[in-house]
């Protein structure tokens, strides 16, 4: 899946998502490095997606400079029905 079409997936899943949740598990601070621990939860009429995140933050003068976000793609592909998950 390129970026692009990764990020109108995730655009169009939270936009058209009954319901989202999304709870914080744990987090960990070193120096300008924040790793959060997620689980979330997006409600669709034709199914549930729940899933696991680690997001990785720089934060440096209160402001964030990146992230980066890790989730289950085996997960991911099976609730979308994206290519090499069930259909």
């Amino acid at each position: 899946m390129s970026r692009a079409d990764f990020i109108a997936s995730v655009k169009t899943g939270l936009l058209t998502a009954s319901k989202r949740t999304a709870q914080i598990g744990d987090i960990t601070a070193e120096g300008d490095r924040v790793a959060v621990e997620v689980r979330g939860e997006m409600m669709f009429a034709d199914r549930v997606y729940r899933d696991e995140y680690h997001n990785l933050l720089i934060i440096r003068d209160g402001q964030l400079l990146s992230g980066k976000g890790y989730m289950d793609t085996p997960v991911v592909a099976e609730a979308f029905s994206i290519e090499g998950g069930a259909k």
